[in-house]
């Protein structure tokens, strides 16, 4: 199965990220896959592709990982451990921080730091199923199994709205 999938910035070619534990590159004029990113040891669930390098694209596994990926030459560039099953990434504008979700934790890595760990906070009550950026990247919103949508201040890390899904 395939769990999640992206255009490339040229629009020519396409990703995917899927349960055989790879991350492909598709080209959509034939329709083949032209590069195949082995790494991850368990199904991958998410993609997010770099505001700032188009050919860098961050992968989650189950296996815990969140990989990033040279697309030029299928390549691993920078890897961290979640420390459990990730479920969602994305790559802040300028392309040095990565946001990874997996359980009920979200955390913020600086990506030119080799990956260190900048913040881990726990909100929801169940695990987190999604993340997404306003276009600046000030803030970023978390849905969860627990029916709540919480939106982050980046700056601080702190939770400034939260919706209730089930009202």
């Amino acid at each position: 199965a395939v769990h999640a999938c992206g255009f490339s910035d040229d629009k020519l070619s396409v990703l995917s990220a899927s349960d055989d534990s790879t991350v492909k590159l598709w080209d959509v004029a034939t329709g083949e896959a032209t590069l195949t990113m082995s790494g991850h040891t368990d199904h991958v669930r998410s993609l997010a592709p770099s505001p700032a390098s188009p050919e860098i694209w961050a992968s989650g596994s189950y296996d815990h990982t969140v990989k990033l990926w040279d697309c030029r030459t299928g390549e691993s560039v920078a890897q961290v451990n979640h420390g459990q099953p990730v479920q969602a990434t994305l790559i802040l504008p300028g392309g040095g921080v990565l946001v990874t979700a997996g359980g009920n934790i979200m955390k913020v890595w600086d990506i030119l730091a080799g990956g260190r760990l900048i913040q881990s906070v726990s909100n929801h009550s169940k695990p987190i199923t999604c993340l997404a950026m306003d276009p600046e990247g000030g803030r970023v919103i978390s849905g969860s199994l627990d029916h709540h949508l919480k939106v982050y201040d980046m700056a601080e890390y702190r939770v400034r709205y939260s919706f209730d899904y089930t009202q």
